[in-house]
């Protein structure tokens, strides 16, 4: 129950510092490099953050006073206020080729995974803390209803702060497949786009209506009416308008959901699946149903 900062861009770094920290029977804090610095400032204060996991581009930009911070690109570049002695000992350790799978004694489904801050919108930030039991029931059900055999794996484009990422980046890894991390840059959106309509694999998504209405907006898109995708629609308000250019113009052969939940129910509490029955309107602004609830 350690509460471990994780301020990492979107990377392979990033996914083995959140598994390398779950494993230890820490709680990982994510922190988006992009975030503007007071909010990164209030979340280390809020939560109590005692070590920090980063990358060196980073980490003039964190408040390291009090802390430990540990660089996954330079492991002999760790800033903490202890003996010299730890930091050896630290360090010796971070830097073992360990060929077994590490266990940690007393670790059980009660202690804590992560803790996620919402978005503030009605006040100051909360961060919501949540258990590996319900991060476990969760990822149970994603397995089930969101990776059948024909998808291989993920397309992860969302930030590690945003619950959502949970629902796109762990259900491949529990089940054999794989994730493409999509890197943050200028070209995000314009990549995302190519994922969905790229013909030669079927693919698990996790997206906002945002970012479907953005891609739909980039000019002539080429239809993918082969890629039997599962394309879960979560973070707002899905519209049938929406909707209906999705599953009858541009990707015909997917499964599209309806998620719904706040982050307090480990990211997800019900989905809609029957989108084909709702989607007949090109220009109806109904909201779709969020169906019924997860396990």
């Amino acid at each position: 129950d350690q509460f471990v900062g994780v301020c990492i861009e979107r990377s392979i770094e990033m996914l083995v510092a959140l598994i390398g920290v779950l494993k230890a029977g820490g709680a990982y804090v994510p922190l988006d490099p992009n975030y503007p610095q007071q909010r990164r400032e209030y979340i280390l204060e809020d939560s109590n953050v005692s070590i920090l996991v980063t990358q060196s581009v980073h980490e003039a930009d964190l408040q390291l006073e009090g802390r430990t911070l540990i660089c996954v690109d330079d492991y002999q570049h760790i800033t903490f206020d202890v003996a010299a002695s730890a930091k050896e000992k630290l360090t010796e350790k971070l830097t073992e080729k360990l060929t077994e799978n590490p266990t940690v004694a007393g670790l059980n489904a009660g202690h804590l995974a992560y803790i996620i801050y919402t978005s503030g919108s009605t006040g100051r930030p909360k961060g919501v803390a949540v258990n590996h039991q319900s991060v476990s029931n969760f990822l149970n059900f994603c397995r089930r209803q969101f990776m059948p055999e024909h998808v291989e794996g993920a397309v992860v484009s969302s930030t590690l702060a945003f619950d959502a990422t949970v629902g796109s980046l762990y259900p491949p890894l529990v089940c054999g497949g794989y994730v493409e991390l999509l890197p943050d840059d200028e070209q995000l959106l314009s990549r995302l786009g190519d994922c969905l309509l790229d013909q030669t694999r079927s693919l698990l998504f996790k997206i906002t209506p945002a970012h479907l209405k953005a891609i739909a907006s980039q000019g002539e898109l080429v239809p993918n009416p082969v890629s039997k995708h599962v394309v879960v629609i979560a973070g707002e308000q899905l519209t049938q308008k929406t909707l209906y250019r999705w599953k009858h113009e541009l990707l015909t052969a997917a499964e599209l959901v309806n998620e719904y939940g706040p982050t307090e129910a480990t990211v997800g509490s019900t989905t809609y699946h029957d989108v084909h029955k709702l989607a007949v309107s090109p220009d109806s602004l109904r909201g779709v149903p969020i169906g019924k609830p997860l396990d």
